[in-house]
């Protein structure tokens, strides 16, 4: 391997390099290389230290950058579905507000929650009222997959929505329609539903069961 460095420093016209390793979370994430050209003073043991600090420097602020990225998600994240919060719709729903005023864009809200919830976590208990959330969380996402520049989220407790920007009604509402036929497939150890499935132009639909 030193061989081969060496014959591409010469086949570049440099003479000597140092190199560091930029080390995250235990393993080798990259390196700092840095060469000169043939003929400069070749680097020394100082030289190889401050690359060592610099490498430890750059792997600080990307570890920083990192877990500012998480926190970031986890604001905008909600954690048992993996699916958007509320926080994540409240910005949303200013963005699409803006979108609709700056170019007339068809804005839908599609808002259900589960039906039943408490029973299951009562008869069954929570586990499998996650469960049961987890799941309609991953269809819900299936669903809003549909429909381009849409967001899946979870409200809070069993309610979850849609909003999309820019399909037009009528598709959010097939959408719709189609969530709530898989989803009565679901089940639970007890019967559930959606309810309150309403989307754009003040359409609007309920289903029970």
């Amino acid at each position: 391997y030193c061989h081969q460095r060496v014959a591409a420093l010469r086949r570049r016209g440099r003479g000597c390099c140092v190199v560091a390793p930029i080390v995250l979370h235990g393993h080798a994430w990259g390196e700092l290389y840095v060469a000169r050209d043939a003929g400069a003073e070749v680097f020394g043991r100082a030289d190889a230290d401050f690359a060592t600090v610099l490498a430890a420097v750059a792997a600080a602020g990307i570890v920083q950058c990192e877990r500012l990225e998480e926190a970031r998600r986890l604001a905008y994240t909600d954690s048992l579905t993996g699916l958007a919060n509320r926080r994540a719709v409240d910005a949303r729903l200013d963005e699409a507000v803006e979108a609709h005023r700056a170019e007339g864009a068809v804005v839908s809200l599609v808002v259900c929650d589960v039906n039943g919830l408490k029973r299951v976590n009562d008869t069954h208990g929570h586990a499998v009222g996650d469960r049961l959330l987890e799941r309609f969380g991953s269809l819900l996402s299936l669903c809003g997959a549909m429909l381009p520049g849409t967001l899946a989220a979870r409200l809070g407790g069993d309610e979850f929505c849609l909003v999309s920007v820019g399909p037009e009604a009528d598709e959010v509402v097939a959408v719709a329609e189609e969530l709530c036929e898989r989803a009565y497939g679901l089940g639970a150890g007890g019967g559930w539903a959606l309810t309150r499935i309403g989307g754009g132009g003040g359409a609007g639909r309920e289903d029970v069961g």
